[in-house]
């Protein structure tokens, strides 16, 4: 999972000798063979839901669309409980990344094996408080078939 190791270090590199990095410091320049498996996500009500401010590129091509600006509780696949709702809400409650594994569902045959590594945020205002997830994408794709 090279990006999302990539992303890890990164994270820890941000957040130094502090509990958290501020999104503040996430500066899409220094990160941009991640961007497009990246997203940046708002925690809502200390980690009751969660809203996709922005979704990479390579994110949305296997994902449905229209989720930038949605809220989890709106999308039926990750609304509570789901894999996704408790890897984000272990984010924000452990103060530290975590990584899951999902099935595929979407409707591209290539796609094999989803990866997900999430890392929280704080605000630079808040810096005991987690406000943001970033979360990095990695696929696995199916060879082709002969």
């Amino acid at each position: 999972m090279y990006l999302i190791d990539q992303a890890r270090d990164h994270w820890n590199q941000l957040r130094g000798h502090n509990d958290l990095p501020a999104k503040e410091e996430l500066d899409p320049i220094n990160i941009p063979k991640l961007l497009g498996n990246s997203c940046l996500i708002d925690v809502l009500d200390g980690g009751i839901d969660f809203r996709y401010r922005i979704i990479g590129s390579a994110i949305q091509d296997i994902s449905r669309a229209g989720q930038s600006g949605k809220k989890i509780s709106e999308i039926d696949t990750q609304r509570s409980p789901s894999k996704i709702y408790d890897l984000f809400h272990a984010a924000v409650e452990g103060y530290c990344p975590q990584y899951t594994t999902l099935d595929y569902i979407g409707e591209d045959a290539r796609v094999g094996d989803i990866h997900i590594g999430v890392f929280p945020l704080a605000a630079k205002e808040m810096p005991k408080e987690v406000k943001f997830l970033w979360s990095v994408v990695e696929v696995d794709m199916k060879l082709s078939e002969k």
